[in-house]
């Protein structure tokens, strides 16, 4: 996923800046906070709330318009929300493989940009939290900014909420929290578990599935904390859980913004923002001028051949940036073969008079209600594999050998349990008679393929 053209050097600043102004626009109001460095600690001041309209004006008079950054707190409403299920042992590569897939995907592919949050590893599995936002909503949240600052970053408002319950561990208790934020007519809702966001959602009816969702699983909630004046705005919504802890929105502002400028740096839709300087340990002191001790005499050691450095720095320099613009390429390719190999194996069933979607139609008849498939392959060897989650894999092939024509049902790898969901990983292999699977409709076989 392409960063907009004008941020891409923004996404990288290096140096910590002086000022920071961080604005969260909540409703048709913004709360905001100017902070001025002092050494290594910050001075933050008295959260400002200030209509839409009036904001840039407020903050040209009262910031300091030298070395600042501007940060923006996206709200819930402007950013879309959703996780994703991968192997623990791919953590190192997970930025580089879910910006691979999100590409193929056409609502994200032109128009969105994509932060990874959290990350909250299950046994053998890793649970990833991204946010993405519509280019357009992007834009429109920095049309806020007075033109005077140039350096602006867009955070999602779950790193507020994110940093708020690190600073709040005596009743995060590290287990099962969730906060409820009320806007307007809505509820904005986050799910942390270890203290990192793994579910953030909005509710706007009373009478919506999700509201009913949520609420039952806030009855199984640890802790719950409300911010807003009035909790009974939770009745509108049919929440009955009461709150644990309720706290005005500046209050949770300005807890969430403090905690947020001790850290060394922070992710955001344009890239990472560094905050401070990276703490160095008074014990390698001593080393680290030694180093640089041995680095000097080292390049005093190497001018001679200074030249041939530099020309060999390029030739990896364009190297690297060959690379670079083929995998791009590489995986393209790779895409359209697989594409081609499906369109003959489809073409190739299709010819031989294969009732392909009855066998759709059947299988989703079958299949139970607390089963779900996410990968299904038939070859011109009429093998199939099947891949999903089920409350009970052992039931499910059950209900497939039972099916007339399906031969040699089993799985294809051992069942996992998914400890999130308390449902099973399945893999599921067999084979299909198509005569014996034709016969076995009869009369509706015949209507439907006429």
């Amino acid at each position: 996923m392409k960063l907009l053209p004008n941020l891409v050097n923004r996404g990288r600043f290096r140096l910590p800046p002086q000022n920071v102004v961080i604005a969260y626009p909540a409703g048709e109001k913004i709360i905001w906070i100017a902070a001025n460095r002092k050494r290594k600690k910050w001075e933050v001041s008295t959260p400002l709330i200030s209509e839409i309209e009036n904001f840039g004006e407020q903050v040209r008079k009262t910031v300091d318009k030298h070395s600042n950054i501007f940060l923006i707190v996206a709200p819930r409403k402007s950013y879309g929300f959703t996780k994703a299920i991968y192997p623990a042992g791919v953590r190192g590569n997970l930025e580089k493989i879910i910006d691979y897939e999100s590409s193929e995907i056409t609502p994200l592919k032109n128009d969105a940009v994509m932060n990874i949050g959290s990350l909250v590893r299950e046994g053998d599995m890793l649970l990833a939290s991204v946010a993405w936002i519509q280019k357009n909503n992007l834009n429109r949240l920095r049309t806020i900014v007075n033109d005077k600052l140039k350096n602006t970053f867009t955070t999602p408002d779950t790193m507020l909420v994110q940093n708020f319950i690190h600073d709040h561990s005596s009743w995060n208790a590290n287990g099962n929290s969730w906060l409820l934020h009320s806007v307007g007519d809505c509820l904005w809702v986050y799910h942390a578990c270890k203290g990192e966001i793994i579910e953030s959602l909005i509710i706007t009816s009373n009478q919506s599935p999700i509201a009913q969702i949520t609420n039952a699983k806030l009855h199984e909630a640890d802790r719950i904390i409300f911010v807003g004046e009035d909790t009974e705005v939770l009745s509108r919504f049919n929440i009955d859980r009461h709150p644990d802890l309720v706290i005005d929105r500046k209050d949770f502002f300005t807890s969430a913004v403090r905690h947020v400028l001790d850290k060394e740096w922070i992710s955001c839709f344009e890239g990472k923002l560094r905050l401070n300087y990276p703490e160095i340990p008074k014990s390698v002191f001593i080393p680290i001028l030694l180093m640089i001790t041995l680095l000097g005499y080292g390049i005093f050691l190497q001018s001679s051949v200074k030249a041939v450095e530099t020309e060999l720095a390029n030739v990896l320099s364009r190297k690297a940036k060959l690379e670079k613009e083929w995998k791009p390429l590489e995986q393209q390719l790779k895409a359209v073969e697989k594409l081609e190999s499906d369109k003959k194996t489809l073409q190739n069933l299709l010819g031989q008079g294969i009732p392909v979607l009855t066998f759709l139609e059947v299988l989703t008849e079958k299949t139970p209600a607390d089963t779900w498939l996410n990968y299904l392959t038939v070859n011109q060897n009429n093998f199939v594999m099947l891949r999903g989650e089920s409350r009970s894999a052992v039931q499910y092939v059950g209900i497939l050998s039972k099916i007339p024509g399906f031969k040699k049902v089993s799985f294809a790898s051992p069942v996992r349990k998914n400890p999130r969901t308390n449902k099973e990983y399945f893999n599921i292999k067999f084979t299909v008679d198509w005569g014996e699977f034709r016969k076995s409709l009869g009369k509706n076989f015949a209507a439907n393929k006429d």
